[in-house]
């Protein structure tokens, strides 16, 4: 069953509209939950030298969270949207509707605290700077996206045999998530080092070490490795990045989710699904 989730957001100066995101709200069937930058996440305090950071007037920003917070915890999140809703013009604060997540699935305080990380972060960004969205994160939305998030299995384990000089050892091989329509497909997230070539090397090595145990032994129809290299990259960190995405390319599909609707789109026919 769904549940919605909202943003609200700050806007500085309502003439060049740059709004920058300062809370997250999740409602499930009238329970809420809410979390604002300066928050503390466990206590509810609001650090108002961390909040100035990003809302100067801090009176004025503590006020806002406090209303926002009262209705989305008192049931009442409903007068908020109405209220904006008759507004002729934006304040400096407004609320959008984000989404929906599948209440089955996940703890709300969880994934109040992921959606925040994401759409927030505990440090303040310039207007205009994008939050930076985690990889699992972007992955998770993909294959809901792309209408397969309940018919993944998490973390599927394969028994093999490490064979040396001296002796044979049975270890156990672990992947992100397996899909299996008639064919198999492991996925696996490639988190990308933006200033760390060797930390690159590394992550995809070990992953080709697994697929290769896995491929002799099992029947295994493809691999899709998911990575996401923000735009923002300097073009240094893309050239040392490559090389790596190269050896995945060996044997896996590569599938970068940054762009969810393209990347969920691509997955589908990956998968040979119909659209």
């Amino acid at each position: 069953m769904s549940s919605p989730w909202f943003v609200v957001k700050y806007m500085p100066d309502l003439y060049r509209r740059e709004p920058r995101n300062v809370g997250v709200v999740l409602l499930d069937h009238g329970e809420g939950w809410a979390r604002f930058f300066g928050q503390d996440s466990v206590s509810g305090d609001l650090n108002d030298k961390l909040a100035c950071q990003l809302v100067p007037e801090i009176r004025t920003y503590r006020a806002w969270v406090h209303y926002f917070m009262h209705h989305a915890t008192e049931g009442s999140w409903q007068t908020v949207l109405d209220s904006l809703s008759r507004r002729r013009a934006f304040d400096n604060f407004y609320v959008e509707e984000g989404g929906t997540y599948e209440r089955e699935f996940d703890d709300p305080r969880s994934v109040l605290e992921d959606l925040f990380q994401s759409l927030v972060g505990d440090h303040p960004r310039l207007p205009g700077q994008a939050a930076s969205r985690d990889l699992k994160s972007l992955v998770k939305e993909v294959f809901k996206a792309a209408n397969i998030e309940k018919r993944i299995e998490r973390l599927p384990a394969f028994p093999v045999e490490v064979s040396g000089t001296r002796k044979h050892v049975q270890t156990t091989v672990q992947f992100d998530y397996r899909y299996t329509n008639g064919a198999t497909t492991i996925m696996e997230r490639v988190p990308l080092s933006m200033s760390k070539r060797q930390v690159n090397v590394q992550t995809v090595n070990e992953l080709l070490y697994r697929i290769e145990n896995v491929i002799r032994r099992y029947d295994v129809d493809r691999f899709v490795a998911m990575y996401h290299v923000p735009d923002s990259a300097p073009e240094e960190a893309r050239e040392f990045i490559e090389p790596q995405l190269k050896l995945l390319e060996t044997y896996s599909d590569l599938l970068d989710v940054g762009d969810v609707p393209e990347a969920a789109s691509n997955l589908r026919q990956r998968l040979s699904m119909r659209r």
